[in-house]
């Protein structure tokens, strides 16, 4: 799920980059392509969110199998999750 969401990630990176370029060469033209890469871009942070999300539970619960423990192990998650 991870790697997934990486690749999503690379992917809306890539949609930036070409919004950037596009911006820069102006006009009518290149001011719609802008918009239309950055809204692909924006559309990627949703799913990208997602995968995150249930990687994170996927290794809580992998970590912690036993509900009932008083140990909680937070092992390949990150700060904010």
């Amino acid at each position: 799920l991870r790697e997934q969401a990486a690749e999503l990630h690379r992917r809306r990176i890539e949609l930036y980059r070409r919004a950037a370029e596009a911006h820069q060469r102006g006009g009518i033209t290149g001011h719609g392509q802008a918009a239309y890469y950055s809204d692909e871009g924006r559309l990627l942070e949703g799913p990208i969110r997602r995968l995150n999300a249930m990687a994170a539970l996927a290794a809580f619960r992998q970590c912690n199998p036993d509900p009932h423990s008083t140990v909680l192990d937070l092992h390949w998650l990150t700060v904010k999750e």
